[in-house]
């Protein structure tokens, strides 16, 4: 085993870089499924290469002139490649009509293929332009009478026929993202007039509400259903708001189908000439410069200033519409683009970057404002990280010994790097002292955690595949001290758990009448800390926009019954994105006089101290003001009625049972 593994590392360390690339199934004239080649012929192997399946394993592919018809697992003188295809795939695997794909991305360690999601083929319409309004106030009014001037567009989607009843709003937030047929944020709903159309042509449909919201009018998607003998407006997503219908509430259009973006565009990271650009988007004409073409914002990435991150995309000369998307693309040379993907924003920041599908190493080393190679941290790996470092450190007479297979072996943990991390040396004899730095020991972390969702072995290919960019080359990555942070985690991994987050979908409070409050939460447990992350009110007081303005009542709700079930508060941190690059420490919310753990006797007067205390903090030297008393909260919970999973929990908190 240690040779073949020899084997395949200097195999894989000799590969270059390249982008991931993705093969369609086919079949051959036998009828079993194999791997049609991409067209960049660029970034394809050629002859035999070792690859890593998703449990770690290492097969063998031969790569052909334009297709891969023979793989087998190391070791093994089969094909194998048929029966893999249909494990992936089923039956159907690479059959006519089928859109089948596997993946294949490049990493320091040579490539891993992994399967991508395949369906029956569908055919679209013929892309038209129809009607659209940048915002859901005007869609509403293509219906009625306004006095306000409608901000009217047109938008080119796959339709099947159009006409002047149908007309298009972009979707916002994610209260219709579930069933079988989910709307997320950023997707586009086309919808067809309904005003006075008979109650059976809309029941259990998706429709468009108009509500009056005092003086001004708001607009929601929801799907009308009958309960006895009134009308309520459900989402679809199970934590999502469920209203009763009342006056003054009108159907304005129904839904006909929701399109994503993602359908409207080529494949994730195809090179495209700049001559064909139109095509590839299925619109009339395309020029490659940032603005919106055939109603959709395209993105053109040719200087250092647009991409803040390996996943997120800045475009300060775009006043962007409410929830609305951008087709990413970035300069390759010779009048070529290649494709990055659809960025998104929130329900409400306008003023911050999209995030996009995170991008490979030769686009970051192009036009990234940095030159590093490696993937952004979580931020609670660390913190895991210095758990390790505290296992290993403590308590430990003599030193702790770490072992790995292999290499040096044995090492012998000496205490605390100055800067964090964990010293070690090889002992009497053995090398000298060097450090395994707490970004090292994080980044096992991250690793082990994608070794707990996707199955396979925690190795140091593992370790680079999760910390760099996909077709980063060996050479540049900056070297680290994997093997040894691996046998730090595998010493402590019995005490440490599991370092994955358990979380609950998000839920909103209701009140004890079962009335529900426009205030959200979700509890998450991880490294054996229990928290409830209360969400921030954001968006302009009193517009359709706002968001948790039920903040307040919430917030002394959820106290109250936490208080009921002797919960105390262990700490409490604010989570703001204004907050999230500060330590800890910085980030507590400090009560006067009350130190932690702190009892909920009185829920109203700890929610007006939270409030007070939150307000102080990541506060700029001089800012006027009281500041913000309505962030986002992370609440440590403490108590003997918290077991169970974290989903049943917070049903409980939001009052739904029990």
């Amino acid at each position: 085993m240690d040779y073949r593994l020899a084997r395949y590392r200097r195999r894989a360390a000799s590969a270059g870089p390249g982008a991931a690339f993705e093969c369609k199934l086919l079949r051959n004239p036998s009828g079993d499924p194999i791997l049609k080649l991409p067209r960049e012929r660029a970034e394809v192997p050629t002859g035999e290469h070792d690859v890593r399946l998703p449990d770690g394993s290492v097969w063998t592919f031969r790569f052909a002139r334009e297709f891969c018809n023979v793989a087998r697992e190391v070791g093994r003188a089969r094909n194998q490649l048929p029966d893999l295809l249909r494990g992936w795939f089923g039956p159907a695997a690479g059959a006519p009509g089928t859109s089948f794909h596997v993946r294949m991305t490049p990493s320091p360690d040579g490539l891993w293929i992994e399967p991508v999601t395949g369906s029956v083929v569908a055919l679209e319409g013929q892309r038209d332009r129809i009607a659209c309004y940048p915002e859901l106030r005007a869609a509403a009014g293509h219906a009625v009478e306004s006095p306000v001037e409608l901000d009217r567009s047109a938008v080119a989607l796959p339709l099947a026929a159009v006409g002047p009843e149908l007309f298009a709003v972009r979707v916002a937030g994610d209260s219709m993202d579930g069933g079988q047929e989910p709307l997320r944020h950023g997707d586009w709903a086309v919808l067809r007039l309904a005003r006075g159309a008979p109650a059976g042509s809309v029941e259990g449909r998706v429709v468009l509400v108009e509500t009056a919201d005092g003086p001004d009018l708001a607009y929601q998607l929801k799907r009308l259903l009958r309960s006895g003998n009134r009308w309520e407006l459900a989402s679809d997503n199970p934590a999502g708001p469920r209203l009763r219908a009342r006056e003054p509430m009108s159907v304005i259009a129904r839904l006909e189908r929701g399109i994503r973006p993602e359908s409207l565009a080529p494949a994730l990271r195809s090179l495209i000439p700049e001559g064909e650009l139109a095509s590839a988007f299925g619109i009339d004409a395309l020029l490659p410069r940032t603005g919106r073409y055939g109603g959709h914002l395209f993105a053109f990435i040719e200087s250092k200033d647009l991409l803040v991150s390996p996943t997120e995309l800045a475009l300060p000369a775009v006043d962007p519409r409410p929830a609305e998307t951008v087709f990413a693309l970035a300069h390759c040379g010779s009048g070529a683009w290649r494709y990055l993907g659809v960025g998104r924003r929130g329900e409400d920041s306008r003023e911050v970057p999209f995030l996009i599908p995170e991008v490979d190493f030769e686009t970051w080393r192009d036009w990234g404002q940095e030159r590093g190679a490696s993937r952004t941290l979580a931020q609670d790996a660390l913190g895991f990280a210095e758990q390790i470092v505290a296992l290993l450190v403590d308590g430990h007479e003599p030193p702790a010994a770490l072992e790995r297979p292999g290499g040096d072996r044995r090492a012998f943990v000496r205490g605390r790097a100055p800067g964090g991390g964990v010293r070690i040396d090889g002992g009497p004899g053995g090398f000298a002292a060097r450090t395994v730095s707490l970004t090292d020991l994080a980044w096992v972390v991250m690793a082990v955690r994608d070794v707990e969702r996707s199955g396979g072995l925690l190795d140091e290919a593992r370790v680079n595949r999760v910390r760099y960019l996909e077709g980063t080359p060996r050479g540049s990555t900056r070297w680290i001290d994997t093997g040894w942070a691996i046998a730090a985690y595998a010493a402590v991994r019995d005490r440490l758990g599991s370092p994955s987050v358990e979380r609950s979908r998000r839920w909103r409070v209701r009140d004890a009448d079962g009335r529900e409050l426009d205030a959200s939460f979700r509890i998450e447990r991880a490294r054996g800390e229990l928290g409830l992350v209360f969400e921030s009110r954001g968006g302009k007081a009193g517009s359709a926009a706002e968001r948790n303005r039920d903040y307040g009542a919430g917030l002394e709700l959820l106290l109250a019954r936490l208080g009921r079930a002797r919960v105390s508060l262990l700490d409490v941190r604010v989570e703001s994105d204004q907050t999230q690059d500060l330590p800890e420490e910085e980030r507590r919310v400090v009560l006067e006089g009350r130190p932690y753990p702190v009892t909920i006797d009185d829920p109203a007067a700890l929610r007006q101290a939270l409030g007070a205390a939150q307000a102080r903090i990541g506060r700029r030297p001089g800012a006027k003001g009281s500041g913000n008393r309505t962030r986002r909260l992370r609440l440590v919970l403490g108590g003997d009625d918290l077991t169970g999973a974290v989903e049943e929990l917070a049903e409980r908190l939001a009052g739904v049972s029990g």
